[in-house]
């Protein structure tokens, strides 16, 4: 009698046990576990694509670092996860890319133990065989000493997502027409730019998307016209987190042969650091609205010309046609 209570008992402290929630960190599966020293780029984990690692620092000089690289051109989204603790103290995560001998911050972002225990950093625009490195590590006199995190990543593979560094024109991101761009800032200090090679004269249609929320932190776009070794600007345009989610930006009035710059910044008191946006140029005409008559027997269809269309296709359909 005594052993089947006894069972009873520790059955039911198992199913309390098992009801009990997991952590963010518990429920978080990591694939790896870091190895020390990983304190420097050249004895970093290797961070294999769409994997986790977990790790924690020692003290305040202690940093982790992790080595990914990418075999196409897409879009990396890492995830910082940790336990929730009534505490101020803070991990920085810093990404660099690593490229022609030099090591260039990509972003940098900031977790502190009462901050969201499952936390989305600054995705990379990553470029076929680029290198990238993340660093964790955290403040002198706000260490977090045998704190456990979990460092993930998820790959993309996409033509359609920036390309950084693109900062510059040199290093512009090149786009393609009717196709929809993603992209985010890092920092105030960060701009993305696209180019557009145009082969006839046309309207061209610029659309910024954008996901809501309640902040006056503001992009601005300008758009260059480069020619004859000038950058001339052509418009400014800027779109508020709390403004429209689908922003048409000012049309070019494109030029057979021309080359056009866009410029995505923030200004510096008004950083919208990781928040992504999505950037459409288009050559395509609106479709008309046509109307259809019947008079005296006969059908007559008309509509309002598109600028710039130079003629059109009329289709019939037949009653058992789809």
């Amino acid at each position: 009698m005594k052993t089947k209570k006894i069972l009873s008992t520790v059955l039911a402290l198992l199913m309390v046990i098992t009801a009990l929630p997991l952590t963010a960190l518990q429920s978080s599966a990591y694939s790896n576990y870091e190895t020390e020293s990983n304190n420097t780029y050249a004895t970093a984990d290797t961070l294999p694509l769409n994997s986790s690692i977990g790790g924690c620092l020692s003290d305040g000089g202690d940093d982790d670092v992790y080595k990914i690289t990418t075999s196409q051109n897409g879009k990396l989204s890492l995830t910082f996860t940790h336990q929730y603790e009534d505490s101020s103290r803070t991990w920085y995560i810093d990404i660099y890319q690593y490229k022609n001998g030099e090591y260039t911050m990509m972003s940098s972002d900031s977790v502190a133990l009462n901050g969201k225990e499952v936390y989305s950093l600054t995705p990379i625009g990553a470029v076929a065989g680029g290198v990238y490195y993340i660093k964790v590590g955290t403040y002198t006199s706000y260490d977090i000493p045998g704190k456990e995190y979990v460092l993930a990543n998820l790959f993309q593979a996409t033509e359609y997502y920036e390309k950084e560094l693109n900062n510059t024109y040199a290093t512009a991101t090149k786009m393609s027409l009717n196709k929809t761009y993603k992209g985010c800032l890092s920092d105030d200090g960060d701009d993305d730019v696209y180019k557009i090679t145009t082969s006839q004269n046309g309207k061209l249609s610029l659309t910024f998307t954008h996901q809501y929320e309640d902040s006056s932190r503001t992009w601005y776009i300008d758009i260059y016209q480069y020619k004859n070794g000038e950058y001339t600007m052509m418009s400014s345009d800027s779109v508020a987190l709390n403004g429209k989610e689908v922003y048409s930006l000012t049309p070019i009035g494109a030029v057979a042969g021309g080359v056009y710059y866009i410029k995505v910044g923030t200004y510096t008191s008004y950083d919208i650091p990781g928040k992504e946006y999505g950037l459409t140029v288009s050559d395509k005409l609106p479709t008309p609205a046509p109307k259809v008559a019947n008079k005296n027997g006969y059908v007559s269809v008309t509509w309002s010309k598109s600028a710039g269309a130079k003629g059109y296709y009329v289709y019939r359909k037949g009653p058992n046609d789809k």
